[in-house]
């Protein structure tokens, strides 16, 4: 998945339950998603067309080692970031 562009792999939204109860051809659903006016395609990939930008969160790494999450609903929430050794 590439999450800080928007995309993600065709296996997370072909294992929503609803989606598994239509079909579990992985390759129907990549063909029935790339004439879509609201989803975008590319390889197993997809995401949002037009508003994507919309959905991601935004990290940035502040002093301490805290890491601050904002959504772009405006929520704010501190995690704290793990040290690599």
């Amino acid at each position: 998945m590439d999450i800080d562009n928007g995309w993600v792999s065709i296996e997370v939204i072909a294992g929503f339950n609803r989606i598994k109860e239509m079909t579990d051809d992985i390759k129907l659903i990549l063909d029935s998603l790339k004439h879509s006016d609201t989803i975008e395609v590319e390889g197993d990939k997809l995401r949002r067309r037009t508003t994507w930008k919309k959905w991601i969160a935004y990290r940035k790494v502040a002093p301490y080692g805290i890491k601050v999450v904002r959504s772009n609903s405006h929520q704010l929430r501190n995690v704290k970031q793990r040290q690599r050794n």
